[in-house]
């Protein structure tokens, strides 16, 4: 395997790792119950 196949394996994972990661926060997010701010789509 060569070294730009082993780079785009690891970006890929990753990514792909990261992405589920935040699919699932995002899913739990609503139930944290750590502030009102959980489910609200404004930050501040």
């Amino acid at each position: 395997m060569s070294v730009t196949e082993t780079i785009f394996l690891v970006v890929l994972a990753c990514a792909a790792g990261y992405y589920f990661y935040y699919k699932e926060f995002k899913k739990k997010d609503c139930g944290c119950g750590n502030g009102k701010s959980c489910c609200s789509k404004k930050k501040k």
